[in-house]
C-alpha cells in the first residue's frame, strides 16, 4: 500500500521558438506540446493548441483539461510544504514522546510485496523503531498518520497490500471476480486506510482542504510529464462487479480509495480467474 504526495512540480515552463510558453496541465519536455491538448497562449498572440504525441482518450483529455490553472505549480508546492511540516512535526512528537535524543532515534521500515517501484522508489512503512514495544502497542507508521491527517493521497497496487500480499503465491492473491467492494469493507487494513481518507476529506483535512485541494494528482503530472501512457488496469473498490477498467479509464473511479492499481503483466492472471476487460 502506497501513500504518495510527489515533490512538487517546477514551474511548467516550455520554450516554442523564441517564445516562452506556459501550459497550465503539464509539459512534454522538450517540445511545444501540451500533454492534454490545451490552449495555451504566447506572450500576447492567439492562443494556440498543441497536441502531444502520446494520445489521451477523450474523456482523459476533458478531465484533465478541467484541472487546468495556472497556479498548479504554486498548489503542488504549498502543498508539499504543508505535507513536509506535518511528517516533521509527527517525528519530533515521537521523539520526544519516546524520550530519544536526534542522535538514539532511530526509524523502521515494513515493506510490502515489492521492495521498490519502476523508479526506483522504496515501497513501505516507515516507523519509528520501538524493538522493546509489543507490537500491539506501536505507534503507526508515519504513512498511516499522514494519511489520517489527509497529507497524503492513498495508491493501491496489486499485489503489495493485503490481503494480496499475505497469499501463499501470485495465483491465489487473485481476488474471485465480483468480490471487489466486499474486500474493500471487511479487510482490516484496506478498509481502515479507505475511511481515514473519507473522513479526511469530509472534514477538508490537509490536501482536501475546501479552498484550494490538491490538483491534479501527483501521478498525473508524471504522466504528462514523462509523456508515457498509463499501463495499470484498475478495479473498482466500490463495487463488486467482474470487469478491470482500462488504465485511462481511473478518473471514471472518482476518488483515489477506491482503486486497486493492477500492473498490466498481471492482467492475463486475472483474466484466468475469470476477470473480464471493461
Amino acid at each position: 500500500m502506497n501513500y504518495i504526495t510527489g515533490p512538487p512540480p517546477s514551474s511548467s515552463t516550455f520554450v516554442a521558438g523564441s517564445s516562452r510558453m506556459h501550459c497550465p496541465i503539464g509539459i512534454c519536455p522538450g517540445s511545444a506540446h501540451c500533454s492534454a491538448g490545451h490552449s495555451v497562449t504566447s506572450n500576447g498572440n492567439e492562443p494556440r493548441t498543441y497536441r502531444c504525441a502520446s494520445r489521451l482518450d477523450p474523456g482523459l483529455r476533458q478531465h484533465l483539461a478541467d484541472l487546468a490553472a495556472a497556479d498548479l505549480a504554486d498548489n503542488h508546492a504549498r502543498h508539499g510544504k504543508g505535507a513536509t511540516r506535518a511528517l516533521e512535526t509527527l517525528v519530533g512528537d515521537d521523539l520526544t514522546g519516546l524520550g530519544h535524543t536526534r542522535d538514539s532515534f532511530r526509524f523502521f521500515i515494513a515493506f510490502a510485496g515489492e521492495v521498490m517501484d519502476r523508479f526506483g522508489r522504496l515501497l513501505g512503512y516507515l516507523h519509528p523503531s520501538q524493538p522493546n514495544t509489543p507490537a500491539a502497542d506501536r505507534l503507526l507508521s508515519y504513512n498511516e498518520r499522514l494519511l489520517q491527517q489527509g497529507w497524503v493521497t492513498p495508491y493501491f497496487i496489486w499485489p503489495n497490500i493485503n490481503p494480496f500480499r499475505a497469499a501463499p503465491s501470485l495465483p491465489d492473491a487473485v481476488p474471485q471476480p465480483g468480490t471487489a467492494a466486499h474486500l474493500g469493507t471487511t479487510v482490516p487494513a484496506l478498509h481502515q486506510a479507505r475511511t481515514w481518507t473519507q473522513q479526511a476529506r469530509s472534514q477538508l483535512l490537509g490536501l482536501h482542504e475546501a479552498v484550494d485541494p490538491l490538483r491534479p494528482q501527483p501521478f498525473e503530472l508524471r504522466f504528462l510529464a514523462r509523456r508515457q501512457p498509463l499501463d495499470r488496469w484498475v478495479l473498482d473498490l466500490g463495487r463488486n462487479d467482474q470487469h478491470l477498467l482500462p488504465p485511462q479509464a481511473y478518473h471514471t473511479i472518482t476518488h483515489a480509495e477506491d482503486r486497486l492499481l493492477i500492473p498490466a503483466e498481471y492482467v492475463p492472471l486475472w483474466q484466468h480467474h475469470g476477470w473480464q476487460l471493461a
